[in-house]
């Protein structure tokens, strides 16, 4: 049984409720359900009991919990005395970002670490949304701040770092470029970009979903975007609309030929690290404590 499994399990019996579970661990309800789906078969009987109102553990899950959770106890007990014992924070760390926000996050974090750690050294790389796993699992990066949600089962997710109102972007000239704010039933019959294939399908609905709430469709455009640049440039054509975080937006992105109104009912745009579960170590962890303290401090 893996370290993942155990985690899941045990917040589940925690929190009795796989969305809140699944926010919890910033992972998917999908991935919640599949895991303990893949627990029951495996041990043969059910651990839950679910019905439409309520989740509760059933005569075997609290057994399984009450055996279980000390065991897990020890394992991460372990496993952070293994890695004090490792030795001090040194070497190299590499971190990637994707956007502004999470460049001057890591810009201070990367300071502050040095600062804490005399005689290591921080590389950092832009990394675009088409390569949000890429650079990561090929050890181009060993931490990186990326778009969530993130459902990879061998990546751990770390601290939120920045989060921001959806905006939808649209041509000056488009029908609902004046609007103060839409909701996602306004986009009824336009055309969402399309980012680069690389770029997970469960990501891509989330933000930019192919139904409004009501059921009415929202199409797609065949033509991708490898670039938040020819994103905004593809859509100040008119062709189709967009969407990113209203923060960076406006900041970074503000054009006379295009325009960006909130999407009051759209999820947040949430950036937070990430690093390949089995490579963590000292520097990882050193290095999200300070994420964790100076994300909250940059505007």
């Amino acid at each position: 049984m893996e370290r993942r499994e155990m985690e899941i399990f045990l917040t589940l019996a925690d929190e009795l409720h796989f969305g809140r579970t699944a926010d919890r661990l910033h992972i998917s309800n999908a991935l919640v359900s599949q895991t303990i789906k893949t627990l029951e078969r495996r041990l043969g009987v059910a651990l839950f009991d679910r019905t439409s109102r309520r989740v509760a553990l059933t005569a075997a899950g609290r057994r399984f919990r009450d055996d279980l959770d000390p065991l897990y106890q020890g394992i991460r007990e372990a496993v952070d005395r293994v890695m004090a014992a490792s030795g001090d924070v040194t070497g190299l760390l590499k971190v990637g970002f994707e956007g502004h926000r999470a460049a001057r996050v890591v810009h201070a974090a990367s300071e502050l670490y040095r600062a804490r750690h005399p005689g290591t050294r921080v590389d950092v790389h832009e990394v675009q949304l088409f390569h949000q796993r890429e650079l990561l699992r090929q050890g181009q990066v060993d931490v990186q701040i990326t778009l969530l949600p993130i459902r990879d089962p061998d990546v751990t997710v770390g601290p939120i770092v920045s989060t921001a109102p959806l905006h939808l972007i649209a041509a000056v000239g488009h029908r609902l470029a004046d609007r103060e704010s839409v909701v996602l039933d306004d986009l009824a019959g336009e055309t969402w970009f399309s980012p680069s294939e690389e770029v997970p399908d469960y990501v891509v609905d989330y933000y930019f979903p192919r139904r409004t709430p009501s059921g009415r469709t929202i199409r797609r455009s065949n033509q991708r975007c490898r670039t938040f640049t020819e994103l905004i440039t593809t859509v100040a054509t008119g062709q189709v609309i967009g969407g990113g975080s209203g923060n960076e937006l406006h900041h970074y992105y503000a054009r006379s030929d295009v325009a960006f109104i909130p999407i009051t009912d759209a999820p947040a745009v949430s950036h937070a690290l990430m690093w390949l579960t089995d490579h963590e170590d000292s520097r990882i962890r050193a290095f999200c404590e300070i994420v964790s303290e100076v994300a909250p401090t940059i505007p």
